[in-house]
């Protein structure tokens, strides 16, 4: 299944999530990490660097130099580290949300896809414009029935297999399509994977939100 491009909306989209990331990335640093130490590290960092380049002629004084510049990082990461910590889950929760968003597109009109179900099943219920094309085929090495299903016209509803239900939808633009939380009782439906511009919406977040950290931390007085 070929990829399929979200476009300027998705980026623009992205590039929002990135800048409200990237400022709330800051403000976590400036509140929950000891700015002056990291500003003193950093300094130290600095003069260390002039050290490698002043002294060359001396082996010792480079050795000495080259480790003092891994104590200073390792002490900058210490002192970063309860930010850090603190971002992880919400964080985790915006990536997860994200990838729902911009990681997968709708199934295409007229294309056949594989539906998934935990367990062994033997029917089931789709909208009327998706056509269920096989019968159910139980999988022993993965413990899950499969089915072959078509969308005929834009559609969005949902796939229905005993007591589960998963929302299936067919067409083009975005829409929010997580992945399966880990437990029982899941369906999957095999979105076709989405990129921005030729490239994964993650590389395009990171890429933004390190650029807006760097054009905002001096206006937010943050030391990293």
């Amino acid at each position: 299944m070929n990829e399929i491009d979200l476009g300027i909306s998705a980026l623009v989209g992205i590039a929002l999530a990135s800048l409200i990331a990237a400022i709330v990335a800051l403000l976590a640093v400036r509140r929950w990490s000891d700015q002056d130490a990291i500003a003193k590290a950093k300094a130290q960092t600095q003069a260390h660097l002039f050290e490698l380049r002043l002294f060359m002629d001396d082996p010792a004084q480079i050795l000495r130099s080259q480790r003092a510049l891994v104590l200073d990082q390792a002490r900058i990461v210490k002192l970063l580290l309860p930010s850090f910590v603190i971002l992880a889950i919400p964080m985790a929760g915006l990536m997860w949300m994200l990838d729902g968003l911009y990681g997968r597109a709708p199934l295409r009109v007229g294309e056949a896809v594989v539906v998934l179900a935990e367990s062994r099943h033997q029917s089931i219920t789709a909208p009327q414009d998706v056509i269920v094309e096989t019968k159910p085929l139980y999988i022993e090495a993965t413990g899950e029935t499969g089915w072959r299903i078509r969308p005929v016209r834009p559609v969005t509803g949902a796939i229905e297999v005993a007591a589960m239900r998963a929302k299936i939808v067919a067409g083009a633009g975005i829409t929010y399509l997580p992945e399966p939380l880990p437990g029982t009782g899941r369906i999957r439906i095999q979105y076709p994977s989405a990129t921005v511009f030729g490239f994964h919406w993650l590389l395009w977040f990171l890429l933004l939100s390190t650029i807006a950290a760097l054009a905002f931390r001096r206006v937010l007085r943050v030391v990293f």
